[in-house]
């Protein structure tokens, strides 16, 4: 069983160079690197319980989202995706991590993305690099959450 959070970006500003680098600079050396198709695999199992990939999204309206941030259809070019192992013994480590890696990318490249759980939207990432945090389930009140939206600019979002 595993859990899927997803990253629909705008745009491509994302490369696998990037990526790669950005998990090296963590301290993870993405040794096990598969090629697919439209992107990239990265196995991070054994140190983190999750795997990564990085898709050139579909044509259209494969690649549309029906978002509650913005009144208008949301189309992406390309998506990250988290799958995570429930059993993961390290699983608080995990998050902060992935969390880290995912708003560090998105604050960096300064790219417009929503991010979702499953189908949950969680939040969205603008290109003015402010973040717009949707808590109505409390996700973003947990202490290793917290720590990762701290000092950015967040705008709360209380309806979807």
């Amino acid at each position: 069983m595993a859990t899927t959070y997803s990253i629909l970006m705008k745009n491509r500003k994302l490369t696998t160079k990037i990526l790669i680098q950005k998990l090296e600079n963590m301290g993870y050396i993405c040794g096990c690197i598969k090629e697919l198709p439209k992107g990239i695999e990265i196995d991070l199992q054994e140190k983190l319980g999750s795997s990564i990939y990085l898709i050139i999204a579909g044509d259209y309206p494969y690649n549309s989202w029906s978002t509650n941030f913005n009144e208008e259809e949301y189309i992406f070019q390309q998506y990250l995706e988290c799958r995570f192992i429930n059993n993961f013994e390290y699983w608080e480590n995990r998050y902060k991590v992935i969390l880290s890696l995912i708003f560090g990318l998105m604050l960096d490249l300064k790219e417009e993305a929503l991010f979702i759980n499953n189908d949950t939207e969680l939040c969205m990432f603008k290109e003015d690099g402010s973040i717009h945090l949707y808590n109505k389930n409390g996700i973003w009140n947990h202490p290793f959450f917290r720590d990762i939206i701290v000092d950015k600019n967040i705008k709360y979002v209380d309806e979807l």
